[in-house]
Parts: structure tokens; C-alpha cells; sequence
């Protein structure tokens, strides 16, 4: 949720960064190896957008150009999963190898690029282990439904004709878009995201854009609310874990 904080202040989600800053320093843990758990999380949460997506424009009515990229997104989807459970099984060989062609580059430099691929291969390692990854999976489908639900009666306040997969589709475009690195809280993004969900199930008009605004508005202050609860809590600020990302980024640097 601090991490969520400082992507509703901070640009380019790099509230992404202050999330494996906080985790690692308070669970005392390799940063770099939180970040890659961070990016096979963000890589897992595409891979279940994208066969949802594909699922919901497969089954209900929408135009043809759209199955077609729902497909495609799936396929997408299907093939990063295979790279991901690919990495679990030939990373280490992978490694060995680019290491061996790469020798002529400078040392410092090579064992740094191993260290990162190694620690992205400890971040999959979820993957290795069948309970942890359907908890994950059955934790993910849970948090989907109940936002589902919460779009879905959102919209009926405002007297949108929105059914329940119609909600589901709103908010797997707006979780897309979201993956997006744009502006602080992603402003306009959001919007823009939403309304185009909204206007290929011929919702518009001035309710629709309402009902947008006020979605953004609850999840942004939601988010703030609970984020600030947490840095409280931890005792931690969030303009020092972001200088500290930049030292860290400058040292990794040099």
C-alpha cells in the first residue's frame, strides 16, 4: 500500500521501486531480488488480464476486431507464461551461457547482469511450487470479483446499464492502462482507459464520464488513505525511500 502511495504522488510508477526499497529494508532482503519479485508479480497479473480480457471478449458480444485482439492478447499471455515457467527450468543454464559469450565484456559489468538475472529467477521461483502458485491465483481471482462487484454497483448508482462481465471488462482495460508508467495516480490515463471500455459497450454521455471520475476519484483516495495508514504505521517516510531508491540506482550505477 506504500507502494501504492507513491504511485499516486510519483510519476512512471516508479512507486513500483519504493515498494522493493520499503519491503527490503524492513524484511531486511535483497532489494534487487523484492524488485524481481515485484516484476514477476507484474508479469503474472498481465498474464491474468490478458486471459481474462481474451475470455470476456470471447463469450459476450463485442465487435469482431476486438475478439480478434482479445485472442491475440491471449496468445501473448499464454506465451509469457511459458517464458516465465522456461526460466524456472533453463535460467541457470541461460546464464551460464550468455556469460560465457559475453566474456569479453568488462567483468564488473557481467557479474552484475548475473546477479540481476539470478535474483529474477529466485522472484519466479513461485512458479516451482504448485501450492504457492494457486494461492496466488485464488487470491487474484477473489481481489477481480470483489472490484468487479464494486464497479458493477457503482455504475448502477449512476443508472448505467452495466452488466457484471460488462463491469469486468471496464476493469481489465483500466488494469492495462494502468501498467502504463504515466502521470501521478495515473490521471488521465484512468480516464481515458475507462471512457474507451465504456464507449465500446455504447455507454456516454456526461453519466458515464461521472461515473469514471467518481470511480478514479474513491479508488485514488482509497489507496492515499490506506498508503498513509501504513507509512504511519511504519514509521518510515516516503520523500527519504525515494531518495534512497535514487542512491541505491546511482550506486548500482557506478
Amino acid at each position: 500500500m506504500i507502494g501504492y502511495l507513491a504511485n499516486n504522488v510519483i510519476p512512471a510508477r516508479a512507486g513500483e521501486l519504493v515498494r522493493a526499497y520499503v519491503l527490503g529494508k524492513k524484511e531486511n532482503i535483497s532489494k534487487s531480488m523484492v524488485f524481481a519479485t515485484v516484476v514477476v508479480e507484474r508479469l503474472t497479473d498481465l498474464l491474468v488480464i490478458l486471459l481474462l480480457l481474451a475470455l470476456v471478449i470471447w463469450i459476450f458480444p463485442f465487435p469482431s476486431w476486438l475478439i480478434s485482439g482479445g485472442l491475440l492478447l491471449g496468445i501473448i499471455g499464454g506465451v509469457a507464461f511459458i517464458c516465465l515457467a522456461a526460466l524456472n527450468i533453463f535460467g541457470e543454464r541461460l546464464i551460464a551461457l550468455g556469460k560465457s559469450t559475453f566474456d569479453f565484456l568488462p567483468a564488473t559489468f557481467v557479474n552484475r547482469i548475473e546477479s540481476v538475472a539470478m535474483n529474477l529467477i529466485s522472484g519466479a521461483a513461485i512458479l516451482r511450487r504448485a501450492k504457492n502458485l494457486l494461492s496466488f491465483l485464488a487470491c487474484t481471482i477473489v481481489i477481480w470479483f470483489i472490484e468487479t462487484l464494486f464497479v458493477w454497483s457503482l455504475a448502477h448508482s449512476f443508472n448505467l446499464p452495466l452488466s457484471l462481465h460488462g463491469a469486468l471488462f471496464v476493469m481489465l482495460i483500466i488494469g492495462i492502462g494502468s501498467m502504463v508508467p504515466s502521470s501521478p495516480g495515473n490521471v488521465g490515463t484512468f480516464e481515458f482507459f475507462a471512457s474507451s471500455a465504456l464507449a465500446l459497450m455504447m455507454i456516454t454521455g456526461s453519466p458515464a464520464l461521472c461515473f469514471v471520475l467518481v470511480l478514479h476519484t474513491l479508488t485514488f483516495l482509497g489507496s492515499t488513505l490506506i498508503g498513509g495508514i501504513c507509512l504511519y504505521i511504519s514509521g518510515l517516510r516516503i520523500i527519504t525511500s525515494i531518495d534512497a531508491v535514487k542512491l541505491d540506482d546511482v550506486h548500482a550505477r557506478s
